[in-house]
């Protein structure tokens, strides 16, 4: 059931949850039987970083600042490649994200020089299963 603009209320079995998105922002309350709680969170940018991108041989490698959340929750990474107006999800499997003083970085083992890259910063919801992200970045290319 929707409350409100940006109000979702969540209804399993006994427990009832309410969750505000805002950008950068997510508030969450419970109220099962017995207890409430609410919890607050807020990532430290309003859009997810810009990847630089280096062709090093046949593949490209991307880099950007890491985000972090007042949670402490571990912020996750979408990376997706723009071909010819084809998008696809890339940074997979042995490729992903890694963090290293704060700078994050994969590489796109399948791409051409032409290639532009997004990256979506989201981490898991309170459920473990929805995701809160925030808005993709920009496109970059090499």
């Amino acid at each position: 059931m929707r409350c409100g603009q940006g109000v979702r209320v969540d209804h399993l079995g006994l427990i009832a949850a309410s969750v505000l998105i805002l950008p950068n922002a997510l508030f969450v309350g419970s109220a099962p039987p017995a207890t409430a709680t609410i919890s607050a969170a807020a990532f430290d940018t309003s859009v997810s970083p810009t990847p630089t991108v280096e062709r090093r041989g046949r593949n490209n490698r991307l880099t950007w600042s890491g985000v972090t959340i007042s949670s402490g929750a571990e912020v996750r990474y979408i990376v997706t490649r723009h071909r010819d107006g084809t998008v696809e999800s890339t940074c997979q499997d042995g490729d992903i994200p890694v963090i290293t003083n704060g700078v994050v970085s994969c590489t796109d083992r399948r791409s051409e020089q032409s290639d532009e890259y997004s990256v979506t910063a989201y981490v898991l919801g309170p459920t473990g299963s929805a995701t809160w992200s925030l808005p993709e970045s920009d496109l970059a290319g090499s």
